[in-house]
């Protein structure tokens, strides 16, 4: 290792302690992002029926829908829950680990598969993308596949394909877009190299349990279209940089062709979803691709002028990283959005999703009004399903709508026929009503205020919990059979 990889280790060293402090200085505000709920209830929802389920019985309650959700990181929770750490707790923490671990991860296999030079360009790339940085904390499943992702390709350079075969499936039991856009590029590089088809195709068999009971109810699943499309994120740079990093991967191919199979299967599998490539985790790819073009660069120019090149890498990212926000139908130009800058700037929950909703001024009293007004067996309804599902989480109780839209239920109920009824009166400065004929079905009116409406009514419904077959002990004896066989392996 010559000075100059030192450097960028402890340049690489920094940002990841940087990280990890602003993670930590995060903790009052975790969980930020309504995605935790959902993966909280679903953990919650595994714990009832003593495992892994395929059917959701806890969301739109009675009839429940289909579970098909990879469920490693459901399981995951469950297992911190069933240890007695508690609800909240357990979503900070996980939340914590997971975004350090995605950074430190993914710098640590690029600098020891490419250079240090190359796990610090990308380091840098990723850690500066604001929109990215977030991405990182609010979608924990899908950050978890990717740490598998980088970690099985670490292993499958190193020609240790058992291990490497181990984190592909562990991939494919976590998310599936991330490993279905892995299992694509592991197919298209095995032209050039055979021993990833090997992977592929192993990954692909381990994981056909899951994917028959998949197509099982492909039926009630459907691709619509998320808010999340209308608030996007453009990285003019990394798109430029990205077009010369293509041309560089094709020219060095044997080298870098991982790299963009990589990044142009993320857009295969996200093509759909546009802020999942621009803004979230097609940024892997953008960054990938980036990264080359910037090391491709950096060759070009002459030695006395490559510390003034990386000097100007280092301000532009830390500092500036200029992006184009879509917000609904209005584009707004930010030349200042690296994450630093962000920080800094006191913008650090700009990526706060319906921060009204999941404020202590709506939550607080309602949460301890379910708990002292409900069995556990009873169902709780609201008019926002988001609000429901966060609901269900806090209360450790089945709801009758999901925010999980691209799954249809069995059978869809009336949010209004629950056992208790929590109606917002006014969301995003939007007001609405209560309607007239449904509020003649509330028995005992609870709580209310110009925010919300809770009631309890003469519903007969209950929960309808499905015991499974598949019990947390044969998860846990499977789980410690691959860290044995990971241990000894190889």
């Amino acid at each position: 290792m010559d000075n100059k990889d030192k450097y960028y280790d402890l340049f690489s060293g920094g940002i990841i302690l940087f990280i990890a402090v602003v993670q930590l200085a995060r903790w009052g505000m975790l969980p930020q992002f309504i995605d935790d709920y959902f993966h909280l209830h679903q953990a919650l929802g595994f714990i009832k029926a003593g495992g892994w389920s395929g059917i959701a019985f806890w969301d739109y309650a009675p009839f429940g829908r289909p579970n098909l959700y990879p469920p490693f990181y459901h399981i995951l929770i469950a297992f911190l829950l069933k240890l007695g750490w508690g609800k909240i707790f357990v979503l900070k923490i996980i939340n914590i680990l997971i975004s350090i671990s995605f950074f430190t991860v993914v710098w640590y296999v690029l600098r020891k598969v490419f250079s240090s030079f190359f796990g610090f360009l990308n380091l840098l790339i990723l850690f500066s993308t604001f929109s990215f940085y977030e991405s990182v904390c609010a979608n924990s499943p899908a950050t978890l596949a990717l740490i598998f992702v980088f970690v099985s390709f670490f292993f499958l350079k190193q020609q240790r394909l058992k291990k490497s075969l181990v984190f592909a499936v562990l991939a494919f039991y976590t998310h599936a877009g991330i490993s279905w856009a892995f299992f694509l590029s592991l197919l298209f590089a095995s032209f050039y190299q055979r021993q990833y088809l090997k992977v592929a195709t192993g990954a692909f068999l381990f994981y056909l349990p899951l994917l028959w009971h998949q197509l099982k109810y492909i039926g009630y699943f459907h691709q619509g279209i998320l808010f999340e499309n209308f608030f996007i994120h453009f990285n003019p740079t990394l798109l430029i940089l990205s077009l010369v990093g293509i041309m560089v991967a094709f020219k060095r191919r044997e080298r870098y062709a991982w790299l963009l199979l990589f990044s142009f299967s993320l857009f295969m599998v996200f093509f759909r979803y546009p802020f999942r490539i621009l803004s979230a985790q097609g940024v892997v790819g953008l960054s990938l691709l980036s990264t080359l073009a910037l090391e491709y660069l950096y060759g070009l120019i002459r030695e006395r002028y490559r510390g003034v090149y990386m000097a100007f890498i280092l301000i532009f990212f830390l500092f500036f990283n200029c992006s184009i926000v879509r917000h609904k139908d209005k584009f707004y130009f930010y030349p200042l959005y690296a994450s630093l800058s962000q920080f800094i700037s006191g913008n650090f929950s700009s990526f706060l999703e319906f921060r009204n909703i999941a404020s202590s001024r709506y939550f607080r009293k309602v949460v301890k009004l379910i708990k002292r007004n409900t069995a556990s067996s009873d169902i709780v309804g609201s008019n926002i399903p988001i609000a429901s599902e966060i609901l269900g989480a806090l209360c450790n109780r089945s709801v009758s709508s999901s925010m999980l839209t691209e799954v249809s239920p069995f059978r869809r109920p009336n949010p209004l026929r629950a056992n208790l009824i929590v109606w917002f009166r006014q969301l995003n400065q939007r007001a609405t009503i209560f309607p007239q004929k449904e509020k003649e079905l509330c028995r005992d009116v609870l709580y209310e205020d110009d925010i919300s409406f809770v009631c309890r009514t003469d519903s007969l419904y209950k929960e309808k919990v499905i015991k499974t077959k598949f019990h947390f002990i044969y998860i846990y004896i499977l789980l410690v059979s691959l860290l044995a066989f990971l241990a000894f392996s190889d």
